[in-house]
């Protein structure tokens, strides 16, 4: 029995798109925690909290320069670690995204 020539190029389409998918999907594991043992005798350390742009009902400058600045955006949502700035300017949506991470951060929509 042969096989039609479509049918098979189907199936390697199919198993190709499969397999890139399948792969693209898979999760990476975690880097695994390593504790720094610290001197008894040093005093403890403040740790600095992070500040958070202020928020504005009227909007200042914007300025494309990669800094979340005060008054820039004039809402945030955040999706656990992700925070996404936004604000519109006529027929302009601008959107800033931060998190804590060594890489690039990217939305689609």
């Amino acid at each position: 029995m042969e096989i039609k020539k479509p049918f098979l190029l189907w199936g390697l389409i199919l198993a190709t798109i499969g397999s890139i998918l399948s792969g693209g999907c898979g999760a990476s594991k975690p880097e695994p925690v390593t504790q720094k043992a610290t001197p008894t005798t040093s005093p403890p350390v403040a740790t600095s909290v992070e500040k958070k742009p202020l928020l504005a009902d009227k909007m200042g400058e914007w300025k494309p320069d990669g800094i979340i600045a005060d008054g820039e955006y004039s809402k945030m949502q955040s999706f656990g670690e992700l925070e996404v700035y936004s604000r519109i300017d006529g027929n302009k949506a601008r959107l800033a995204l931060r998190a804590k991470t060594n890489g690039y951060v990217a939305i689609g929509f």
